[in-house]
């Protein structure tokens, strides 16, 4: 299906200040009513859109639930026969309440994910102190299927394992595991910590099998790099997915909105890219990485940080390879307990201990 996906910066306030938040420039403005909408009937007008995810997005979009009730229940009532749905990002700790029974009301035509990092230690580390104010059960009671959104930043790395098995035991069947981009993660002994928590992780899968691994365990092994490999594109920033911000202008993603009020590139600038071949702009070593098609990828963040869409920080190569080296282990180790392997089963080993012999050899290039 032709799936497009728009993002609404309904407001920027946030009543939490998170120790990663990306969000640099936080002002107190509100998407109006009518700005909404406009955005709305264009995108669910569109001839070429079969399905339509509309994304409120913060700060904390639930600062404005009577603005977001507002435009939700209009569009309920103007479009009774489109193909689309409500989404929000939260971090829970309003829901409750009217805001809770309203969502109850209409769990099937707005869908949640719950932002949540674990652990009481962990999450309140991250999270200003705000584990005690959400309904946890309730997100899994009114969305199953949703993924948790889980982070890691520096000071929570030692309960990181914890935090996942706390949050699958919670009812989630799967977790978005990232680590904060906002860090410096290129100390060693925090590699070996984080290979450290994979590895409990690890355990704890082989151990439960009904759970389905963490992202950061459960990369896709056949995206591995090979000679004269295409480039995969990470996000479909720019063109499938438009971020709106609260005036009304476009933007191709959320992160961009900071790039330009900080001035590193200009509205018009941002414009002329080609976003449907961004990816193309890779440049240096990472075009030759193994792990290449399975490191996780921001562009905004990569001209943030290093001023071009197609350079990435030298700290996220340890970062995508402990990734790649635990899901393989993960996978073999799976394997193992098979009687008999089938020829997906043999594809899926051979994939792993091309990441293993990386590992050993040190030499994670394929053309060398």
């Amino acid at each position: 299906m032709n799936v497009k996906h728009i993002f609404l910066s309904i407001t920027e306030k946030c009543n939490l200040n998170c120790v990663y938040c990306f969000e640099k420039s936080k002002r107190s403005d509100v998407m109006s009513f009518e700005t909404a909408m406009m955005h709305i009937d264009q995108a669910i007008n569109d001839p070429n859109t079969e399905k339509l995810t509309i994304d409120f997005m913060g700060g904390e979009p639930f600062i404005e639930f009577d603005r977001i009730k507002e435009i939700c229940e209009a569009v309920w009532s103007k479009y009774s026969n489109k193909n689309y749905v409500f989404f929000a990002a939260t971090n829970g700790t309003l829901v409750h309440g009217e805001i809770k029974q309203w969502l109850e009301e209409h769990h099937e035509q707005f869908i949640c994910a719950l932002s949540i990092d674990g652990i009481k230690e962990a999450h309140d580390i991250n999270r200003t102190k705000s584990f005690d104010k959400i309904d946890k059960e309730f997100f899994v009671k009114m969305w199953p299927n949703v993924r948790a959104k889980t982070l890691c930043s520096k000071e929570s790395l030692t309960y990181l394992a914890e935090s996942v098995k706390y949050i699958h035991n919670l009812g989630f069947k799967s977790i978005d595991l990232k680590l904060a981009y906002s860090f410096d993660w290129s100390d060693k002994a925090e590699m070996a910590e984080l290979q450290r928590q994979f590895d409990l992780l690890i355990d704890f899968y082989l151990e439960n099998p009904e759970y389905k691994p963490a992202s950061l365990l459960n990369i896709d092994l056949m995206e591995l790099n090979y000679p004269n490999k295409p480039i995969k594109k990470w996000c479909t920033l720019g063109s499938e997915t438009l971020s709106i911000d609260m005036n009304g202008d476009k933007y191709p993603c959320r992160y961009f909105q900071d790039l330009v009020r900080a001035n590193k590139l200009t509205y018009d600038e941002m414009w002329k890219v080609d976003y449907a071949n961004i990816h193309n702009q890779l440049k240096g070593k990472c075009t030759k990485c193994l792990v290449r098609d399975v490191c996780r990828t921001c562009y905004a963040y990569n001209l943030d940080s290093c001023g071009d869409f197609g350079v990435k920080n030298n700290y996220s190569c340890e970062l995508s390879r402990i990734s790649a080296l635990s899901t393989a282990k993960l996978c073999i180790a799976k394997l193992d307990k098979k009687s008999e392997l089938n020829a997906d089963d043999k594809l899926i080993i051979e994939k792993a201990q091309q990441i293993i012999n990386a590992k050993n050899s040190g030499n994670w290039f394929i053309y060398c």
